[in-house]
């Protein structure tokens, strides 16, 4: 059974509306402690913030076009161990399946959160972010967002992640706010999708009956708007990187900060070994690499490094660009690892984040798979 509990909002106040549903639900015993985007003092940065007092919900921007990180990783760090209390999250749809993909790792316990997530029309870069609202307040800014996305206009200044995503929507959320089906009554859905949020919105009082259907075919337009980009900027990207020296190049502007190694929210190591002393150096070792070649690239690893995160994450990336939103010399690493992504997703018929009891690829043997490479397993040899 589903519940839907319909959202009323106000002079096309969206954000103040969700903030009624969060109020409600602390206020109904639901939840004690929640996860959520929250509006800075100075009213024009949005971060998390883990809010325990029901009269911080007044700052709480559940959806906007800021995206200064991923809150995989935070939600992690709250669920490791459990919170000993309702905890609740308002998350992305990529940062949810981000999430997914840390319970499979063991660095997290979705049944000890539930999850809210709301339609996603996508967000700006840190940079545009901040052009932005040098220009205008967070709150002006983001109301004027969602008006033009609900309107289905595609906002060219979308980051390219955002841009070319086809999973708008968290199917695997507790509660899922419909933002796509805003209907003539100015009524937006919240949706269980799992006995944790059919349990917490039947705890709300009953609001008005609606009829929250989706209006016209938003949704679809919008995803397969999306695909088509997606098509377009991948397949440029594998004409830039098709051969390991235009993919050097294509990294060349690398210098090791490693923030997007910092900022993705898969890349659960808790030591890198870039960060070790096996790359560290002695000052004869790089005089000798220079005197062997005649020159070396200084700082030395920058392709290695970005070949082994592709390995390393490329079976759990969610396409959420934060390593790309991270790099301050603008490398177009969310196209790069995408495209990467996709391909060895493909592969394993795996998608990052679609299910919590769908295996890492890596983690099962499954002896049909690329038989292309090692053959057909002879039944009588290997029953």
């Amino acid at each position: 059974m589903t519940t839907t509990v319909p959202i009323n909002v106000t002079d096309h106040n969206i954000a103040d509306a969700l903030r009624r549903l969060l109020r409600a639900l602390f206020e109904s015993g639901q939840i004690q402690a929640l996860l959520a985007p929250t509006l800075g003092h100075d009213r024009t940065t949005i971060m998390p913030a883990l809010i325990h007092d029901p009269e911080q919900i007044d700052r709480v921007m559940a959806i906007s076009p800021a995206f200064a990180v991923n809150s995989a990783k935070l939600a992690a760090r709250l669920t490791r161990k459990s919170p000993g209390i309702r905890l609740a999250a308002v998350l992305r749809p990529c940062e949810l399946r981000a999430f997914i993909e840390l319970a499979k790792l063991k660095q997290a316990c979705r049944e000890d959160i539930i999850v809210i997530s709301i339609d996603c029309p996508g967000a700006y870069s840190n940079r545009i972010w901040a052009e932005k609202t040098a220009q205008t307040d967070a709150v002006s800014l983001t109301e004027h967002f969602i008006d033009q996305a609900l309107a289905g206009h595609d906002d060219p200044d979308l980051s390219t992640a955002c841009r070319i995503c086809i999973e708008p929507v968290a199917e695997q959320a507790d509660i899922r706010i419909n933002l796509f089906a805003q209907n003539a009554a100015n009524q937006i859905p919240a949706i269980s999708q799992t006995p944790a949020g059919q349990q917490a919105l039947d705890a709300i009082p009953p609001a008005d009956a609606a009829d929250c259907h989706l209006s016209g075919n938003f949704e679809s337009e919008l995803i397969a708007r999306r695909q088509a980009e997606r098509d377009r900027t991948l397949q440029a990207t594998g004409k830039a990187v098709d051969h390991p020296h235009q993919l050097a190049a294509y990294l060349n502007r690398c210098v090791n900060c490693y923030n997007c190694r910092v900022a993705c929210p898969v890349c659960y190591c808790r030591e890198c070994v870039f960060v070790t002393d096996v790359f560290d150096y002695e000052p004869a070792q790089y005089i000798n690499r220079a005197t062997r070649r005649g020159a070396v690239r200084m700082p030395t690893d920058t392709l290695f490094y970005h070949l082994t995160r592709l390995t390393h994450i490329g079976l759990s990336c969610v396409g959420c660009g934060q390593c790309a939103n991270a790099c301050p010399n603008d490398i177009p690493l969310a196209e790069l690892f995408i495209m990467t992504a996709e391909t060895a997703q493909n592969e394993f018929d795996y998608r990052a984040g679609r299910r919590l009891d769908e295996a890492l690829p890596l983690s099962v043997f499954n002896k049909d798979e690329f038989t292309d490479v090692v053959g057909m397993q002879d039944p009588e040899v290997n029953p």
